[in-house]
């Protein structure tokens, strides 16, 4: 299925569940579409912000609780590896993503309660961080922020 076709199904799945499409949250946000095609779709659950976003043709879905602080969305591949129970991060294609977010909505929906938000974030950061530290890039910069230099 194509990407088009796998967003379109996921859009129409999150409309038909009776989620909201929130677009004034980006109002005053500068999306530059003319530019780079840069797309947003903002839906609203009860406990639960889902961000369908396409940065520089690159579509991505990502996650946030609305309690907490609601401004920081997960990458919807960290959710799927926490909800497979892998121990690290593994990035999956957007038809992936799409497929996965509606066969497996109630349970994501479950990690992003008002019971389980803040141990599905604690999580969630900490597998990113994981993920990080396999960056080769991450030593050079952990070791600039601690000694507050930077090499040339």
């Amino acid at each position: 299925m194509s990407t088009n076709a796998c967003l379109e199904k996921l859009i129409k799945f999150l409309h038909e569940k009776g989620l909201s499409e929130n677009q004034g949250l980006y109002e005053n946000h500068c999306l530059d579409k003319q530019f780079f095609g840069n797309e947003i779709y903002l839906f609203e659950a009860d406990n639960m912000l889902i961000r369908v976003v396409s940065d520089r043709g690159i579509w991505d879905i990502e996650v946030s609780s609305i309690f907490g602080r609601s401004n920081e969305f997960h990458e919807f591949s960290y959710i799927v590896s926490y909800l497979e129970g892998r121990e690290s991060y593994t990035k999956i294609p957007i038809s992936e993503e799409a497929a996965y977010f509606i066969a497996n909505y109630n349970r994501i929906s479950t990690l992003f309660n008002r019971k389980n938000y803040k141990n599905t974030i604690k999580a969630l950061q900490a597998m990113r961080l994981e993920y990080l530290k396999t960056q080769p890039w991450y030593n050079a910069i952990s070791q600039n922020n601690v000694t507050g230099k930077l090499q040339n």
